[in-house]
């Protein structure tokens, strides 16, 4: 699982993000990849796939292709 946290969320979803991250890591006795988008905002990241940004396509990449 890989989860993904912008910048300039809102608060609450900046508040929820580290819990369900913790909630897993307990539950499944490891911890899921997790990346920061800086600079962006829940919207702002997807609306940036395909362009000349690459802060949420690069690592959705390379968590994609990583070996199981």
């Amino acid at each position: 699982m890989l989860l993904a946290q912008s910048e300039l969320d809102p608060l609450m979803m900046q508040l929820e993000t580290p819990n369900l991250f913790m909630a897993l890591c307990r539950r499944d006795g490891r911890c899921p990849h997790e990346i920061w988008l800086r600079y962006h905002d829940h919207l702002s990241s997807i609306y940036a796939l395909n362009t000349g940004d690459e802060s949420l396509l690069a690592p959705v990449l390379d968590f994609v292709r990583a070996p199981g």
